[in-house]
């Protein structure tokens, strides 16, 4: 199988750290530290305002594909 790279707009789940079994929609993924945002990921400041944390993507696993791309779409073979 090949590999499936993680975009914006795919649900996950996260599988370690301190939001262990959380699912959520990925928001935002940053491609030069490495790192993606998930919706239901926040932590709250000192200020109070609350910021989505950042998670490494060996720490979640895919549940849906946001399927607008048909390249994304598994293979059916017949």
């Amino acid at each position: 199988m090949k590999k499936i790279c993680i975009r914006t707009g795919d649900e996950v789940t996260i599988i370690k750290g301190d939001f262990k079994g959380v699912k959520g929609v990925v928001s935002r993924v940053d491609r030069k530290k490495g790192r993606l945002f998930v919706e239901g990921a926040t932590r709250e400041k000192a200020d109070g305002t609350v910021v989505r944390f950042p998670l490494f993507p060996s720490h979640v696993v895919l549940t849906k594909l946001k399927t607008e791309d048909k390249r994304r779409l598994p293979e059916v073979t017949k």
